[in-house]
């Protein structure tokens, strides 16, 4: 049985190696840009994605190791026919990445910092409140309509939590 079953698949996939071969190649060969102009294309079109994509931390981990493959790998295949001119294009491109980066990542620290200052504020207002610290209430609110728009909306949304009236410390 072991011997029908070897001569059966033998002769039915001996033939198929060669070409999964050819299909594995050109799979592996159309990730990666094929000419100069393919590649400063290619690679302008994934700023240009980027710019305009709001990205999840596991897409930004993806976009990394791609961004990291047009100023590495591909960068190296065609650097002999890169001129002067495509070379300012390329480092215009550099810039943006990380000008687009650095706007993300300080985005996220300025939202995780806006949050815990909420929740201290929040524990501070409520702590007052409960022992009848009136006058510190009046300055919280008084700071926040100075502060701006934001921070008094945040207040606001403070007050509604702990079930208070901003109205009376006005």
């Amino acid at each position: 049985m072991r011997k029908v079953m070897k001569d059966i698949y033998g002769k039915r996939f001996r033939g198929l190696y060669i070409p999964a071969l050819v299909v594995l190649s050109v799979v592996m060969l159309s990730c990666s840009p094929q000419s100069k102009e393919s590649y400063l294309h290619d690679y302008k079109d994934f700023i240009t994605e980027v710019k305009t994509s709001k990205l999840s931390p596991e897409e930004w981990k993806e976009a990394d190791k791609k961004f990291q493959k047009y100023r590495g790998e591909w960068y190296n295949k065609f650097k002999q026919e890169l001129t002067w001119k495509d070379e300012i294009i390329l480092k215009k491109y550099e810039f943006e990445y990380n000008l687009i980066r650095a706007k993300e990542s300080t985005e996220d620290i300025l939202d995780e910092l806006f949050d815990k200052d909420a929740k201290k504020l929040k524990k501070q207002l409520k702590f007052y409140s409960e022992n009848g610290m009136q006058e510190d209430i009046k300055f919280l609110v008084k700071q926040a309509e100075e502060a701006g728009d934001a921070a008094e909306e945040t207040l606001k949304e403070i007050f509604e939590e702990l079930n208070l009236k901003m109205e009376d410390y006005q």
